[in-house]
């Protein structure tokens, strides 16, 4: 179900918090700290202008909080663990199996997330089974080359949507 935040603010401190809302969500911020709110899963927004006061009403949708929250935690253990396999590879060590099958798994629970990055999805799931395959057989040189694929790919795929965002 749905939360509602309910604010009333007079008409100058209105203006002020609608640019505020207005920009943070052209810049994709979840937060508006000057307002200690929280716009993950923002669903609606809604305002009447009366003489004096305006009445601004947001629905959040606590489902998509939860999401942006999960889908967070898994961006950012992606991003050490990637981190951290790269490293033992530019070591010429094997990476973990542990670490790079949690990496695999990982990077199947982002795909589910959202729809962006639809024309490299297919590309992107078989170098995963790739990799798991060279990670079963501790093939360094096969992990080697996976990793830097998938990195290709994932540069290619994140440059288009930050240059569309």
């Amino acid at each position: 179900m749905a939360k509602k935040i309910e604010m009333v603010f007079r008409r100058e401190e209105a203006c002020d918090f609608l640019k505020k809302l207005a920009e943070a969500i052209e810049q994709g911020k979840s937060i508006l700290p000057e307002y200690d709110l929280n716009l993950a899963g923002l669903k609606k927004v809604k305002f009447a202008i009366e003489e004096e006061q305006v009445d601004v009403t947001l629905k959040l949708d606590p489902a998509k909080l939860e999401e942006k929250r999960q889908y967070q935690k898994i961006k950012n253990r992606m991003h050490v663990y990637f981190e951290e396999i790269q490293e033992a590879l530019s070591k010429d060590i094997l990476p973990s199996r542990e670490l790079v099958t949690v990496f695999i798994e990982d990077s199947k629970q982002m795909l589910k997330f959202n729809q962006l990055g639809t024309e490299f999805r297919k590309e992107y799931e078989q170098l995963l089974q790739d990799l798991a395959r060279a990670n079963k057989a501790e093939d360094l040189q096969l992990i080697k080359a996976t990793v830097k694929l998938i990195n290709d790919c994932k540069q290619r795929c994140h440059e288009l949507y930050r240059k569309n965002k």
